[in-house]
């Protein structure tokens, strides 16, 4: 544990050397005084800055007090996840910081459950999402499968009731395929830490048209030729998107503006403005072209929209472009090549006691 006091108005510094948590990890900030809207989100901006994943950060007001044992401090809580190497600057927003590590929960292999009952408390799903599915689709056939199939969980050590907690960490479009990290029971409290890993998706993008959701999830129009595009062309355009860029999200999408989600004013013909948002790519790969089409893999950081990138593509060209194909090979440290079909999850949940 780290102590660094420093009086209001001046700068703190704690440095951290080699400091790398496994998933299940977490480390916190806390302060003494509230962190406004303001601060918080120069707080989080230099975490960013200086290399800390996830790229948000979390707040609370309770769990400092309960630390600290003392009910009178008024405090907000600043929850990191996986950290290397850190530098933190303060920006005016306590009079002390206290940091420490905190080693909780670490995550199983996954797809390793000898039991139902162990399943439902607790397990780590690498799941190859089928097309047309939602993410969510996925997790409602597997709630649906534990609410007609297995008994209700055991009361927990208060003697309360439980119920059976699912969550994926990181959405794939209904068109899209690939690996999709699922997680049940205890193991949901690390969502956050699971998804801020870098993915890896191949794809195809089809140029000479647009669609208003940037994939086939609407009709194509607004046809252009696309004779003049050059090898010389795409590989300018294509190294445009690498590194720190700006992004906008598409409208079909689950942004929200002003407490409304994006995709519910496309679908009612509702003209929207959704602001652009700070992306990382790590490397966009041409890997065949093919008359009106182009094959990729890109790596990039959590948040980045792979229709976004499809659709500016065409717009960089002057051609337009949309989507056609797209499937998640990795969500580091994970691989699709450790993925297991839904179906035949279910099946094995089916034969186990």
């Amino acid at each position: 544990m780290f102590f660094v006091h420093v009086v209001a108005g001046c700068y703190a510094m704690v440095a951290f050397a080699q400091i790398d948590c496994s998933f299940g990890s977490a480390f916190e900030i806390y302060t003494t005084e509230i962190i406004d809207a303001t601060k918080r989100k120069c707080l989080a901006h230099h975490l960013v800055h200086q290399g800390v994943g996830p790229k948000r950060c979390f707040f609370g007001d309770s769990r400092f007090r309960q630390y600290v044992g003392s009910k009178d401090l008024n405090v907000h809580v600043v929850k990191i996840g996986k950290i290397t190497d850190i530098v933190f600057y303060g920006y005016h927003c306590a009079q002390s910081y206290i940091c420490t590590m905190k080693n909780e929960l670490v995550l199983p292999e996954p797809n390793t459950f000898a039991t139902r009952e162990e399943f439902a408390m607790g397990a780590f799903l690498l799941i190859d999402k089928p097309l047309g599915w939602t993410s969510f689709d996925v997790l409602n056939r597997i709630k649906a499968y534990v609410r007609n199939n297995m008994p209700p969980l055991p009361p927990n050590e208060h003697g309360h009731d439980q119920r059976f907690k699912i969550g994926h960490a990181g959405t794939l479009d209904p068109l899209a395929t690939g690996l999709l990290t699922v997680c049940t029971g205890k193991y949901t409290k690390l969502i956050d830490d699971i998804q801020s890993g870098e993915k890896v998706y191949t794809g195809t993008i089809v140029l000479g048209c647009t669609t208003p959701s940037y994939d086939l999830e609407t009709e194509p129009e607004n046809p252009k030729s696309t004779e003049h595009v050059t090898l010389e062309d795409i590989e300018r355009v294509r190294a445009s998107f690498v590194g720190e860029t700006w992004q906008r999200p598409p409208l079909y999408s689950a942004k929200q503006v002003d407490g409304k989600r994006a995709y519910q004013a496309a679908r009612k013909g509702q003209d929207m403005i959704i602001p652009a948002v700070p992306i990382t790519v790590k490397s966009f790969e041409i890997k065949l072209v093919s008359p009106g089409k182009i094959d990729f893999e890109i790596n990039c950081a959590k948040g980045t929209y792979i229709r976004s990138i499809a659709h500016d593509f065409g717009q960089k060209l002057g051609t337009g472009a949309y989507l056609a194909a797209l499937r998640r090979v990795s969500s580091h440290p994970f691989h699709v090549s450790q993925s297991i079909d839904l179906e035949a999850l279910l099946a094995r949940l089916e034969a186990m006691p």
